[in-house]
Parts: structure tokens; sequence; C-alpha cells
């Protein structure tokens, strides 16, 4: 999961440069990648006992596995993020 994050990072920097996509990946496995859209940040997170999802940092409960929008797949996360990004740019 962290390769397909990783594309997702250098995609983003690439066509969406404004919004400043940081990412970090985790020895366990795990990954963050936050993205910012408009005034918000996004975070899409992957945990290896809780799959994948997106929340923002505004509203998030750091500290808790969860996320706001939970996803079954990577694609969907990836989906969801990109839409939200076109509809700001």
């Amino acid at each position: 999961m962290q390769s397909e994050i990783t594309q997702l990072h250098e995609e983003l920097q690439r066509q969406f440069p404004a919004s400043e996509p940081k990412l970090k990946l985790f020895p366990s496995g795990a990954a963050r990648l936050d993205v910012k859209i408009g005034s918000e940040v996004y975070v899409l997170e992957y945990h290896l006992d809780v799959g994948v999802g997106i929340s923002r940092r505004s509203t998030a409960t750091f500290g808790w596995e969860g996320y706001e929008k939970p996803f079954d797949t990577f694609d969907e996360a990836k989906t969801f993020l990109l839409r939200l990004l076109n509809k700001s740019a």
C-alpha cells in the first residue's frame, strides 16, 4: 500500500502542486498523505489493522484508529480525493 500512496503523492505534486501534498511513511507499513484543499487539510491514511480512509484535519480525532470516511479499497479513496481536488481547481 505504501507504494500506491507514494505514487499518488507524486501524481499530486505534478498535477496539484498548490495542494502541498506531504507524505509520511512508517516502518509498520502505515502511511499518511496530507493534502491541502482550499482552507482544509485532508488526511489520507492507511493502517494495516483498519485499512484506508480520509479525514479532515480540522475535525479529526487523532489518537484513535478510525476515519471520518473509510473506504473498502485504496482506489476508492484516491478517486474521492481526486474528485475533491478537481472541484477546488
